[in-house]
């Protein structure tokens, strides 16, 4: 026996050996035909037939002495190197939608392979092993919000001198605190306190999030005026995402502008005085009368007293600072 190709097998995996994995000269026979095999028994690895194990959590090189016999002779004993590889990947508890260092280390430390990377079952991201063994990479955490005893996963597909390997770990998500901010929508007087606003968050992005209020009001008053207060209740989260989330707040403040209604007033036609007489009260109609309008003044008219036709003006006519 002159050589071996690469052999390698997991931690606690079983590997049977073969005559394929020698490299035999003999001058007499072709090998491997007419051959027979004999593994002998050594240290960290039990034996059955052609088949070792390695002891439990051995990770390392196996010397296994082998030899052939072509029949007639014993060839020298060999002995045989298999080294037993191990994949271990770390534990993860983060917040739900930060992003996550993902690890894993590879022994015999060995660089330049491929470990990928799942959370939960979903493709999360592939690192490649350093002179240390070790392979990193980063990923969002987007699994729902609960503890996964086996939800980090790192597999490596294997090569010529290494078999494909799998190791898991704990994941375990913790809810992400949702603030809730209210931005007040400007509005036309209605003679009410009521307000209205839009509501911003800090969701992941593409989250199925519904966020709701019950009221929002002007606490002051219903004027006319600008950057008036407003206090928004019953704050509230629904959607298939809103189990990853802590909401933070169910109240909120901000500030709204009420600005004036416009009203139409027209004097009635046909409104006249005779020649010489004081000017009577004008009158009119208007609208729209929502809320009810409550007038003080008069109207006017264009100065003059000869006889013609002169306009009616707003005169004193008021409707208030609302209006």
């Amino acid at each position: 026996i002159t050589g071996q190709v690469p052999l390698a097998t997991p931690k606690n995996t079983m590997l049977e050996i073969t005559l394929a994995d020698l490299i035999v000269t003999d001058d007499d026979d072709p090998y491997p035909t007419g051959f027979t095999l004999t593994v002998l028994t050594g240290t960290n690895y039990t034996l059955v037939d052609h088949t070792i194990t390695p002891s439990l959590d051995f990770i390392g090189t196996l010397i296994v002495p082998v030899k052939v016999n072509d029949g007639l002779v014993d060839s020298n004993i060999f002995n045989l190197s298999v080294n037993v590889t191990n994949l271990r990947t770390l534990p993860i508890t983060n917040i739900y939608g930060q992003t996550v260092t993902l690890q894993a280390y590879f022994s015999p430390e060995i660089s330049n392979i491929t470990i990928n990377f799942t959370l939960n079952g979903a493709v999360a991201c592939s690192g490649i092993t350093n002179n240390n063994g070790r392979a990193i990479c980063n990923a969002t955490l987007l699994v729902d919000y609960g503890t996964f005893p086996t939800g980090v996963r790192a597999d490596f597909s294997g090569n010529a001198n290494y078999p494909a390997s799998i190791a898991t770990a704990q994941l375990i998500v913790l809810r992400r605190n949702l603030n809730v901010n209210a931005t007040g929508v400007n509005r036309e007087y209605d003679g009410t306190t009521n307000a209205e606003v839009t509501l911003s968050d800090n969701r992941v992005p593409g989250d199925n999030l519904t966020v709701t209020y019950d009221s929002a009001i002007f606490t002051e008053n219903g004027n006319v005026g600008t950057a008036k207060p407003v206090s928004v209740s019953g704050i509230s989260i629904t959607g298939p995402d809103s189990g990853n989330y802590n909401l933070q707040n169910t109240t909120a403040t901000t500030t709204a502008d009420i600005y004036a209604k416009t009203i139409t007033v027209t004097a009635n036609s046909g409104q006249y005085k005779l020649f010489g007489f004081a000017d009577p009260v004008f009158t009119y109609t208007y609208s729209p009368n929502d809320p009810p309008v409550a007038f003080s003044g008069l109207l006017s008219r264009d100065m003059g007293e000869d006889i013609g036709q002169y306009n009616i003006t707003q005169g004193s006519l008021s409707a208030g600072p609302n209006y």
